[in-house]
């Protein structure tokens, strides 16, 4: 909790160089930080909206990131930021059971569709995803036997993987599935940033390619 991100203010915002701006992230662990963080990130989207700059937010209803027993808080600074986000990005069954209403990764897509979210990807953990693409709502089954996908560590390499893939016009669906597949190449090890794959190995992941041919010489 004693991160940069703690020191953000909404004049901040006014440092953005937008014209290279594609999107727009925010963790949950930045609203966490308090109400002037959460400002700044709200900041940041109004004004990302206005340019027509993509926003993002992943709640990130982890232990330690919110206050404990506060489950308010993360209710509060999602509702605020409901109606300027262009994509959730969420986990079932906890986040999804505390902030729409339904531990089903399928119902809440559901309640999100009813919310107005346009777009969202809810993560299921060893499941797969549950994909929100404004009318549609699609289910990638794609399970694996591993726990990473649902470690804060790879949750984070799956949403880096998500945007990357975003950033070079892949449909979200497909998006999805490159993350998830970045995500299941992590060891089974400590939540650290030590077990973070190559940028090699994420990259060949991303393309759904097979890394054990070598590089040519």
């Amino acid at each position: 909790r004693d991160a940069a991100a703690a020191g953000l203010e909404p004049d901040d915002v006014g440092s953005i160089l937008w014209q290279a701006t594609h999107m727009v992230f925010a963790p949950g662990s930045t609203s966490a930080l308090g109400p002037r963080a959460q400002s700044a990130v709200v900041a940041a989207f109004s004004a990302a909206k206005e340019r027509g700059v993509m926003t993002i937010y992943d709640p990130m209803l982890h232990r330690g990131v919110w206050p404990e027993k506060t489950p308010q808080a993360a209710r509060a600074a999602f509702e605020e930021l409901l109606p300027l986000m262009d994509l959730l990005v969420i986990s079932a069954p906890f986040a999804t059971g505390q902030l729409l209403q339904r531990a089903s990764a399928t119902e809440a897509a559901n309640v999100a569709q009813r919310r107005g979210i346009s777009q969202a990807v809810i993560r299921h953990g060893r499941r797969g995803c549950v994909i929100v693409d404004r009318d549609r709502i699609i289910e990638l089954p794609e399970p694996t036997e591993g726990s990473v996908r649902t470690s804060p560590l790879g949750e984070a390499v799956f949403n880096g993987a998500l945007m990357a893939a975003l950033t070079d016009d892949e449909p979200l669906e497909e998006a999805a599935r490159a993350a998830m597949r970045c995500a299941d190449i992590m060891d089974e090890a400590a939540d650290t940033i030590a077990n973070l794959p190559s940028a090699r190995a994420l990259m060949t992941a991303m393309r759904g390619e097979d890394d054990d041919v070598p590089p040519a010489p």
